[in-house]
């Protein structure tokens, strides 16, 4: 059996020991390697791969985003996402798009290969205090909720995202007020930073 793997990850240094560790294993192959998520996708479409291996906050277009691409295009290949940051959001929407496995990088080598393995088999592994996480503080947000903040972000006032959702400021201000009221939040600043920094957006 041997595996055949890319890896994506923008940083270099973790990239190379990523490559250094995994290529050493007697079931692993790794045939390519990522610092960009675009580039990982373009090749994507065109070889085959049994497994993608990708740091989860890429750049300009994240290892969310590429995963839910590769679903839709490749749905065989086998997608482990990697963090560093329990962000429980980015674990929900893994979830929701359909990754395999969810993984932290700090596991130690032995189990992020038995675990590689065990995926390839057929299991979906998520590591057990990210998977906590999500049971303990889940995304209280609604969708309407999320795309008001997203556009908090932006820096649209009230009058601007209910031109752009089609609502009514009233309505935009209600929405915003529950969502403070959610996050515990005194000013729409903090509930964007807590759902950023959360992934819940």
């Amino acid at each position: 059996m041997t595996i055949k793997i890319i890896i994506i990850e923008d940083q270099r240094t973790i990239l190379d020991a990523f490559e250094l560790l995994l290529d050493a294993v007697q079931e692993f192959e790794v045939i390519a390697t990522f610092t960009d998520a675009h580039k990982a996708l373009n090749w994507i479409k065109e070889h085959t791969v049994d497994m993608v291996l990708s740091d989860v906050e890429i750049p300009n277009f994240s290892g969310l985003e590429m995963a839910e691409e590769i679903t839709k295009i490749k749905p065989e290949t086998k997608i482990i996402m990697l963090t560093t940051f329990a962000k429980i959001g980015y674990l929900e929407k893994a979830l929701d798009i359909g990754v395999n496995g969810y993984l932290t990088k700090d596991m130690p080598i032995n189990k992020l290969i038995e675990s590689m393995i065990a995926i390839y088999q057929g299991k979906t592994i998520i590591s057990k205090n990210l998977n906590l996480g999500v049971q303990l503080n889940p995304n209280p947000l609604t969708e309407r909720e999320k795309d008001i903040l997203r556009l908090i972000s932006f820096g649209l006032n009230n009058k601007d995202i209910a031109n752009e959702l089609h609502l009514s400021t009233g309505t935009v201000r209600n929405y915003l007020s529950i969502a403070l009221g959610k996050l515990n939040a005194n000013s729409r600043m903090e509930a964007l930073k807590q759902a950023l920094d959360n992934g819940w957006i």
